[in-house]
């Protein structure tokens, strides 16, 4: 049963029929709804629910607060058949709504099978796909005990998808591009220590041994302040590779496909290049994607167009142009 509801729980808790939102209510009537969509079809109890809201602080009315939270759910959802009465307690069946959370992990699911088969870049693509889901902090405008909880659970297992996507760029040879991104990610995640392994390597491949060694150091002073222990002996053993130059941290000849990983993978179309056996080609159809869309407002550089334009002019030869400057200068808008 498909009943062309969808719902968004990787940033505000919101519903869609079709091209109109939804109207989920109150912040605790969110949380009862996300509760069950989290559960993917899971029974759960009224009992269940009113623990999640209220743990210990339970009104004596809780019990009627939930069925009324329910019904008014179901009079949004406009259909009884999305929340199921069954058992003692309530379901989303499997399949009767689209939810991004469920995309997010079949995502994951999918890249770890693609990525156990040999094929790194689709494994990078679709990972990339799923990270795109997100729009924020997960369960935004609910409220209830369980919901720091969850918000906890699946900002973690965001983190650990974008480590993965991040190692597998790293495999593919693009160490370089991914190097700005991975000093975002550490951070937001200062202590973890798989990100600081990622960002050294990504440093040293780029040819920044001293700035690989820097940033060991500043990941030790950190974790001594913070919590009082030593890095972990995954970063100490890469903080001596490098010191000695380990042959073995040498960047791996860049990927036939690396460009994949920047794509954004539809699913018909991830499933048809898998299924192709392709490796060292994108498909025909597959549309360009390595340069941001141009600004809607870029102004100036007249000369500096002028001058790239003339010296590209033919002249014999293939002649080429190095736009250089500091970050956010507009060099990549004007190539």
């Amino acid at each position: 049963m498909d009943t062309g509801l969808r719902f968004t729980l990787l940033g505000p808790v919101q519903g869609w029929c079709g091209e109109t939102e939804l109207d989920l209510g109150t912040p605790q009537q969110r949380a009862v709804l996300a509760l069950l969509l989290l559960r993917e079809g899971e029974v759960v109890s009224i009992d269940e629910i009113v623990d999640a809201l209220w743990e210990e602080r339970t009104p004596a009315s809780a019990r009627a607060i939930v069925r009324t939270y329910l019904s008014r759910l179901r009079r949004a959802l406009a259909s009884g058949e999305v929340i199921r009465a069954s058992g003692g307690g309530y379901a989303v069946p499997p399949g009767s709504v689209e939810v991004d959370w469920a995309r997010f992990s079949g995502l994951v699911r999918e890249a770890q099978a693609v990525r156990a088969d040999g094929r790194p870049a689709e494994a990078a693509g679709l990972l990339r796909e799923a990270l795109r889901l997100w729009r924020g902090t997960p369960l935004g405008g609910a409220r209830g005990d369980y919901v720091d909880q969850e918000r906890t659970r699946l900002a973690q297992h965001r983190v650990a998808a974008l480590e993965e996507r991040l190692a597998l760029d790293l495999e593919l040879g693009r160490h370089a591009e991914v190097s700005e991104e991975l000093a975002a990610a550490v951070a937001a995640e200062p202590t973890r220590e798989r990100l600081r392994e990622l960002r050294m390597t990504a440093l040293y491949r780029s040819g920044r041994q001293a700035e690989a060694l820097a940033a060991y150091d500043e990941v030790r002073r950190l974790l001594a302040t913070e919590l009082g222990i030593d890095p972990g002996a995954g970063l100490r053993e890469l903080h001596q590779r490098i010191l000695r130059a380990d042959p073995g941290l040498a960047a791996p000849p860049r990927h036939p496909d690396a460009d994949l990983a920047t794509q954004h993978l539809a699913p018909d179309l991830a499933t048809r290049y898998a299924a192709s056996g392709a490796r060292h080609s994108v498909p025909a159809e597959w549309p360009p994607a390595q340069l941001p869309a141009a600004p809607p407002g870029f102004v100036g550089r007249r000369a500096e167009s002028a001058a790239v334009q003339e010296a590209l002019r033919p002249a014999g030869g293939a002649p080429v142009v190095a736009i250089t400057g500091l970050g956010g200068m507009g060099k990549t808008a004007l190539a």
